[in-house]
């Protein structure tokens, strides 16, 4: 029994020892996620740094963060029965917020490609940036490079892939045969990684490949049993350990454990994969020269998917309850003045919760901007005979607290606890996302186009 008890906290420890974990910048005010039964959204991104292992994995010289190779949002359902994992292209194009490098500069807050903002600042930055494009708050973040990908892919004895045709890539020096046969090891990495020699040469062709290899993974844990097996389950976690960077909130085997358990119940079937809707960059878009062979969101449609994951709206189906204007009061802000102020370092979410304010009716007094203060409570601050507006404004903040000031104009502060919209408030629930592609499809199906 002692060397069962020694064992055991030996394989604890080591384990413990294993995991990488960032803490969270000390000036972002997050709000906390309250409540065991609701949706979970976890960042899942791939890194392409050569630091390190990585070097002797794939060549090249990418140090440092490196950037987001991969990224994707798994949102687990309220019931935790059902996930979805949304896919978001290297490629996008879209406003970088600031971010802190590990040296403390300040990055970013300019154009560029969604991955740049790993290789600014790290998984923090990529968290930031996401969910300022979404307006989803991001629970947790996994990190998985290239040299954890090989030891993941190889501790499940590798994983049956389709190639629909042969592929000499001088470029990327990757080589693959067509037909459906098993790979692991750097193979592996080549077939998730590959993007000249397959589907359209971008992003959204290799995304749906992604797709169909990690459900192929998926399907073989289920089949052999590897998650039941005490020796398959203590390699396949020894590597998974060493391979991944976490958030705090999972920075630990308890965590993690915890973590896995809650999912546990989510069957093949009803995981499903989408990639949001993009374009190739428009030649009616700013600077289309310099962004000619990016993507760009295709609108509204990208918001209303980001809207659907926020409100756990099952795909394929209707939805289980509205967005934004159907989930809060039938608010009128006519003839209501409000200055909007930010009181986060998230950058953008006045402006995103001034453009929601104004299709309520409500009159934006002055520019949204930064607040000195950054209180954890959004705040509303009202002047005399203001109280019944500001009132009738905190209908649409949940447990914003009210305070008489010497103001002539409301003024609402974003506390850490507000998240902004998805999406500009719409008047019904958001459309199911009906485009998905389950992890029970046959892993050949639509590979040469993106999904």
């Amino acid at each position: 029994m002692l060397l069962m008890v020694g064992t055991g906290s030996f394989m604890y420890f080591k384990l413990n020892g294993n995991i990488t974990s960032i803490p969270d910048d000390p000036n972002d005010h997050r709000p906390s996620a309250a409540g065991s039964h609701r949706p979970i959204n976890v960042l899942l991104m791939g890194s392409d740094t050569r630091a390190g292992k990585n070097g002797g994995v794939v060549g090249g010289k990418v140090d440092g963060f490196g950037s987001a190779d991969t990224a994707m949002i798994l949102h687990i359902s309220a019931d935790h029965q059902h996930a979805t994992v949304m896919s978001l292209p290297r490629d996008l194009v879209l406003q970088l917020p600031q971010c802190k490098t590990s040296g403390g500069r300040t990055v970013g807050g300019t154009v560029g490609q969604i991955n740049w903002a790993y290789a600014y600042g790290g998984p923090l930055c990529s968290r930031k940036t996401v969910e300022q494009l979404t307006g989803i708050r991001m629970d947790h973040f996994i990190v998985l490079d290239f040299h954890g990908f090989v030891q993941m892919i190889n501790s499940i004895n590798g994983v049956t892939v389709c190639v629909p045709q042969t592929v000499n890539d001088t470029h990327g020096h990757i080589n693959l045969k067509a037909g459906t046969y098993p790979v692991k090891g750097t193979a592996a990495l080549d077939y998730v990684r590959e993007r000249q020699g397959l589907g359209d040469g971008g992003d959204r062709s290799r995304i749906t490949r992604q797709h169909a290899f990690i459900s192929s993974m998926i399907n073989k844990m289920e089949s052999n049993g590897v998650l039941f097996n005490p020796a398959s389950l203590y390699g396949l976690i020894n590597n998974a350990t060493k391979a991944i960077t976490v958030d705090q909130g999972l920075g630990s085997v308890t965590k993690l454990l915890s973590f896995a358990e809650s999912i546990k119940g989510i069957k093949p079937a009803n995981v499903k994969f989408f990639t949001v809707k993009t374009q190739n960059y428009p030649p009616t878009m700013p600077n289309y020269r310099s962004w000619r062979y990016q993507l760009a969101l295709v609108q509204p449609a990208a918001s209303q998917e980001f809207a659907a994951l926020a409100n756990d709206t099952p795909v394929g189906g209707a939805a289980t309850k509205p967005v934004s204007a159907a989930t809060t009061p039938a608010v009128s802000g006519a003839g209501i003045r409000v200055t909007v102020l930010n009181g986060t370092s998230r950058q953008g979410l006045a402006a995103k919760a001034a453009d929601s304010l104004r299709h309520r009716g409500f009159t934006i007094a002055g520019q949204p901007a930064s607040a000195r203060t950054r209180p954890t409570t959004t705040l509303i601050q009202y002047g005399t005979g203001q109280r019944a507006q500001a009132q009738t404004l905190a209908k649409l903040f949940p447990g914003a607290k009210l305070k008489p000031a010497r103001v002539s104009v409301i003024r609402l502060t974003l506390g850490a606890d507000y998240t902004a919209p998805a999406a500009t408030p719409a008047t019904k629930a958001p459309a199911a996302i009906t485009n998905a592609r389950s992890a029970t499809r046959d892993i050949c199906s639509g590979l040469t186009q993106g999904d």
